[in-house]
């Protein structure tokens, strides 16, 4: 039995995450929430608490007040009833409970594979989430619409998860595994592994021998990247970077290339737009000269043509917005930092967006390596603790078309018609 008492200071959190919550639905009448479904631990910091059809998964206990249907309808979310005697709740389906940012407990649909996912035992392909009991064994797939626990291992399996995968162990993925994530990834530690996630990737152990790709920032709590292909937009930090006589470890912090990718995609459609948009005015402009004298038929023709090209410059005005916040979070370079703890290594690649460098000697932690513009040159820079210059690293400077032309496109001049 799992008690989530109210706190004035905690905002209401899923369960699943072992959090505090609160339940401003009820108004102040409830001292707490008893949640009666035994969780799931995943791992040291992820819980999730699943339920069966018609399963009580809660008790209000009242503070000498007596709940209202309307205050225990309120606490009800989506697949969660009031039970008959007004102070419980129960499942109306099978899934994972959960508590959403107003208190309101809702089952969330969620598929549970008692034991391992293997070739064997066919593909697993789900809309929710799941929750597996077990390992992923070797070439195993499974998607999932949601967000994927698995108790267990994850080993040389092909996942496609919409949301977050959290582990229990590890990803062991002989150079075959290949998980992907629309949000975030944890686990114990991702060895020869093949990860991609749309937010963080948070490792308690070590990376080796893997390539990792993600949107956010790539966190080694207490081990170390040795032998890696690291790609985390957001920055990297971890405790040891490198390995004596590693030469293969690269990393790479700042580097959005699907958000480069989009950037220029948006720079042409804004070069087409404008130029529609002169094209619909040229096409106006007799009609203008002579708007006193056209029928009613020409002067609704006109009027189209002027709101066409009005429509497209709303929209070449919103693409230039979208382009400056683009290039901001490509340039921000405070965001592209790499934070080493304890050591690092020699014979390392670092790629920023604008420089690459190498790093020939070890240096003992804390550093932090980031890119700054000395004496008009931008420049790879170790910092101390204090935040004082100790190295500047040898750079040379690396051709960056996307970031040149989103630069062109919002610093420079706008774009111009094709």
């Amino acid at each position: 039995m799992t008690m989530y008492p109210t706190h004035p200071n905690h905002g209401p959190t899923d369960p699943s995450a072992g959090a505090i919550f609160t339940c401003p639905a009820l108004q102040g009448l409830a001292r707490m929430v008893e949640l009666l479904p035994a969780p799931v631990s995943v791992g040291a910091h992820a819980q999730v608490v699943p339920v069966t059809l018609d399963q009580n998964v809660a008790r209000v206990r009242l503070d000498g007040a007596t709940a209202s249907p309307a205050n225990m309808l309120a606490l009800a979310g989506s697949g969660v009833t009031v039970f008959d005697d007004g102070l419980s709740l129960r499942a109306s389906r099978a899934g994972r409970l959960s508590v959403d940012q107003h208190g309101r407990l809702s089952v969330v649909p969620m598929l549970e594979v008692d034991g391992h996912v293997t070739p064997s035992s066919g593909p697993v392909d789900f809309e929710g989430d799941v929750l597996v009991r077990g390992d992923v064994r070797d070439n195993a797939h499974l998607r999932c619409g949601g967000t994927l626990w698995v108790t267990g291992c994850i080993e040389a399996a092909h996942l496609d998860v919409a949301r977050d995968i959290c582990v229990a162990d590890g990803i062991s993925g002989n150079n075959k595994a290949c998980c992907s994530a629309g949000g975030n990834i944890s686990a114990k530690h991702i060895s020869h592994g093949n990860v991609r996630a749309g937010g963080d990737v948070t490792v308690d152990g070590t990376v080796s021998g893997s390539q990792v790709d993600c949107d956010g920032r790539l966190i080694v709590n207490r081990g170390s990247v040795v032998s890696s292909r690291v790609t985390a937009v957001g920055g990297l930090r971890c405790s040891v970077l490198g390995a004596p006589a590693d030469g293969h470890t690269v990393i790479e912090v700042g580097n959005d290339h699907r958000l480069a990718a989009q950037a220029q995609q948006t720079i042409r459609e804004i070069q087409q737009q404008r130029f529609k948009a002169a094209e619909l005015r040229r096409s106006a402009e007799p009609l203008l000269r002579f708007r006193k004298h056209l029928t009613p038929t020409l002067q609704t023709q006109m009027s189209d043509l002027l709101h066409q090209a009005a429509k497209l410059d709303v929209r070449s005005a919103e693409g230039m917005e979208w382009l400056r916040v683009a290039y901001e979070r490509m340039t921000n370079s405070a965001a592209h930092a790499i934070e080493v703890t304890q050591r690092v290594h020699g014979r390392l690649t670092l790629l920023f967006p604008r420089v690459s460098c190498r790093v020939l000697r070890e240096r003992p932690g804390p550093i932090r390596i980031e890119t700054r513009r000395i004496d008009g040159l931008e420049q790879v820079v170790m910092l101390d603790a204090g935040g004082e210059i100790v190295q500047v690293l040898e750079a040379q400077p690396v051709v960056n078309d996307a970031l040149d032309a989103v630069h062109q496109a919002t610093v420079v001049q706008t774009p111009q018609a094709a």
